[in-house]
């Protein structure tokens, strides 16, 4: 076997080992990321950057749909725009609070166990 033939055969065993190497270190961060959620409710007032926007929007964009439907729509709204939409809804919401509906129930109807 030719030194060529040698090192073709090794760089391709060692890219196939790294390839899966990385996609398994992928699943886990993965793993890790849904194992770890929680919900966070602790907003402020700094603005998120827009290439953060952009990030999350590009990755959320390949989440499954039923039937790959991707019945998602999405606006990002930023400066006086986003400072209208903000004062429109705060303004509804406090003028009609009390006949406003949900759109669907967050929670079956009656709760079974366990939230009993």
């Amino acid at each position: 076997m030719t030194a060529f033939a040698t090192a073709a055969i090794g760089s391709s065993i060692s890219f196939s080992i790294n390839s899966i190497l990385f996609a398994i270190s992928t699943i886990l961060a993965k793993d890790d990321l849904i194992r770890g959620r929680r919900a966070k409710r602790g907003y402020t007032n700094k603005p998120v950057p827009i290439e953060v926007v952009k990030d999350i929007l590009s990755i959320a964009r390949l989440a499954p749909s039923s039937s790959n439907t991707q019945p998602w729509k999405c606006a990002v709204l930023t400066g006086k725009a986003r400072e209208r939409i903000v004062a429109a809804a705060v303004k509804n919401f406090s003028d009609n609070h009390d006949t406003l509906a949900l759109e669907y129930p967050f929670f079956p109807d009656p709760r079974l166990s366990p939230d009993l």
